[in-house]
């Protein structure tokens, strides 16, 4: 065959197997189509992802009957004496934690979604009680000026702990924290409705395991305007929960250090120095987070009125200390100052007033250089050498007779 019909004849063959790999892909893609389509339509795959979604469910459901009962044994806390600021916080930011990350788990179970609409039905459910557990958190703190326990402890912040401490809110009055607690018994009747959705769909569906029980409000009236204003009232009313606002300035102490007096005396006397740095010693004996708060130290030359002066602001958590050292302060040797050192809260504080303590302290004058006198010479008189001793013979004494 010559060569241009060969090649004729190569083209014609590749033009018949192209079209025919095409269709052949086209077909095996509405087929694979075609199964899939039949597959997830069955009776096997939907009972397959309810029983997966009733599974998940349950567990959810037990999770959030756990939070049912915290959520109740915090409310019935309040009607005891004696919770603190502390615990209140910690147990309502334990439980904003836990129903949201129930909201969450719910919300991604969906994935593929049972039938008769119990996937949504159940999500609804526990983003409504996510959602009253924090509406409930901020009205609670509103009316206490809390903050979120989280706060505290995070990156990026100079207080002494390592977290961030912020100024309390601006106080909640008791008549609006009611009406955000009446919307949290709303959320929470609502969520509980859902709930009754969800297990009933599940149930219709014939999905295994059943769900369990699971109210939130146990009772008409839990939420109402009575049991809500007299749980405001609680809040309120109680001596552990209100906020302290207490600073205090522990000490402070100088370098170069106070020599010990001297014979009695009471004057307060450094070692000559051309600077004097103070230390101070601040704590948050309250309840509440200061910070903000202004410690500094000033000397006044006393005669001259010459005064100097160094302050550092400071984060304290409640309950925290903080030992700060200020930049030093220019003196003179042989004068004599008044040294101020003050603790005074934020701007728009609530402290009572500064916290001040006031002494003199004298700079002792500089020594006066030795004097070295020269050594003494010290001139002896020859020795005289005496001559030596002659040793006589001893006497002999010879008695005569008659």
């Amino acid at each position: 065959m010559p060569p241009l019909d060969r090649r004729r004849a190569r083209r014609r063959s590749v033009g018949v197997r192209v079209p025919a790999l095409v269709a052949a892909a086209v077909a095996a893609f509405f087929l694979i189509g075609g199964v899939a389509k039949i597959g997830a339509g069955s009776a096997p795959y939907h009972r397959s992802v309810n029983g997966s979604f009733a599974a998940q469910g349950a567990v959810l459901a037990d999770q959030s009957n756990r939070s049912a009962v915290a959520l109740r044994g915090l409310l019935g806390a309040l009607a005891v004496p004696g919770l603190e600021r502390a615990q209140l916080q910690h147990r309502l930011d334990s439980l904003v934690s836990e129903t949201a990350t129930q909201a969450t788990v719910a919300d991604r179970a969906m994935q593929p979604a049972p039938e008769a609409g119990a996937g949504e039905a159940l999500a609804s459910a526990l983003a409504a009680r996510a959602q009253a557990t924090a509406q409930l958190q901020s009205a609670v703190y509103g009316l206490l000026g809390l903050q979120p326990s989280d706060v505290i402890g995070a990156p990026g912040s100079s207080s002494p702990g390592g977290g961030t401490t912020v100024a309390s809110p601006p106080l909640v009055p008791p008549s609006q924290v009611a009406a955000d607690m009446a919307r949290v018994g709303s959320l929470l009747t609502a969520s509980d409705r859902y709930y009754a959705a969800a297990r009933l769909r599940l149930r219709q569906v014939r999905a295994r395991p059943i769900l369990p029980p699971s109210a939130w409000v146990p009772a008409t009236g839990s939420w109402g305007p009575a049991r809500v204003g007299a749980l405001v009232a609680q809040l309120d009313g109680s001596p552990t929960l209100r906020a302290v606002h207490e600073l205090a300035l522990v000490g402070f102490r100088l370098q170069p250090a106070v020599l010990p007096a001297v014979g009695g005396s009471t004057a307060s006397i450094v070692p000559p120095t051309s600077s004097l740095r103070v230390t101070t010693i601040v704590s948050n004996l309250g309840n509440v987070a200061e910070p903000g708060v202004v410690v500094s130290a000033t000397v006044q030359e006393v005669g001259s009125g010459t005064t100097r002066s160094t302050r550092r602001t400071l984060d304290l958590p409640a309950g925290g200390s903080d030992v700060e050292i200020l930049a030093p302060l220019a003196v003179r040797a042989g004068s004599s100052y008044v040294l101020t050192v003050s603790v005074v809260p934020a701007a728009g504080g609530t402290s009572a007033s500064p916290l001040v303590r006031t002494t003199t302290i004298t700079v002792a004058p500089p020594t006066p250089p030795t004097t070295t006198l020269p050594p003494t010479s010290t001139t002896r008189p020859p020795t005289t050498t005496l001559p030596p001793i002659t040793t006589l013979p001893p006497t002999t004494t010879t008695t005569r007779k008659g």
